[in-house]
């Protein structure tokens, strides 16, 4: 890169971070388009900054601009409409824009216009409006986060509630007079209703996966029976008396229920029956 309307010549232009030694000292700007932007930018605003922003090989993709330790925007390659070009970005331009992004153009002195127009400190007003937002997200993701921990904890404290009120006989009464007299008695009994059911599945599901099950399943009119390693096909003659009852219990509820001590019906073709720890059905 040349000093003519090199921007690095100037100044107010540096490089923001490091060069890659191994690709020169020199940084290098692919779009001759921005490096004549920059020029005359830093050129004409000698008090503004211009920070170089690179990737791989050195390559400058744009610039930040500075003045007095605030970001007035930035200008950075672009590509419109089947060419290269440079793009103009800052807070007021993404105000005016329906879509994201910044001001393109391949045209030098629509945007030398566009960044005197847009670009200088911010003004009372957007001090404020910025501050607004940040007040706004702060105060909502800390509201957010700390009713999750609230939350949280009241679940904690509900289930040590809940733990008390099991071991306690005189609590356990109370609480069942309250829900008697509110006409809520319902909820206890739905509550261990569903605890009970719970279990059975668990229990069952435990069993199973230890092995101590027998897995029925009804193919082309008999039982293919699977017990540990073992498999065998029987017909209701065959089938033992103490797979036959609990089948008979399974075949009477619907698909994918349980029955506490007896076992699960998966579907009308699968059945899973629990046997004891000896292998023995229960």
């Amino acid at each position: 890169m040349s000093d003519t309307k090199n921007p690095f010549s100037l100044h107010n232009v540096r490089i923001k971070g490091k060069l890659d030694p191994q690709y020169g000292e020199a940084p290098t700007i692919g779009v001759g388009m921005l490096q004549e932007v920059a020029y005359l930018v830093a050129l004409n605003n000698p008090l503004w900054l211009l920070a170089g922003c690179v990737r791989h090989r050195n390559h400058v993709y744009g610039f930040e601009i500075i003045q007095d330790g605030e970001t007035l925007g930035a200008i950075k390659e672009s590509y419109y409409r089947g060419s290269y070009c440079v793009e103009v970005e800052n807070t007021r331009i993404a105000a005016l824009r329906e879509r994201n992004g910044g001001y393109r153009s391949k045209d030098i002195n629509k945007i030398l216009a566009k960044i005197k127009k847009s670009f200088s400190r911010k003004t009372i007003g957007e001090h404020i409006a910025e501050a607004h937002n940040r007040i706004e997200n702060v105060l909502g993701t800390q509201g957010y986060g700390k009713n999750r921990e609230h939350q949280s904890a009241v679940t904690s404290l509900e289930r040590e509630l809940v733990i008390f009120a099991r071991n306690d006989a005189a609590t356990q009464a109370a609480f069942s007079a309250y829900l008697q007299a509110h006409g809520k008695d319902a909820l206890s009994r739905q509550e261990k209703e569903l605890r009970l059911e719970a279990m059975t599945i668990e229990s069952i599901r435990h069993k199973y996966t230890r092995g101590n099950a027998i897995v029925v399943l009804k193919v082309d009119g008999k039982y293919l029976v699977k017990q540990g390693e073992e498999a065998i096909l029987l017909d209701d003659n065959s089938l033992p008396q103490k797979i036959r009852g609990k089948l008979g219990m399974l075949k009477l509820v619907d698909d994918e229920h349980s029955i506490t001590g007896v076992g699960c019906r998966v579907n009308s073709e699968t059945f899973v029956i629990i046997e004891d720890e000896e292998g023995e059905v229960k």
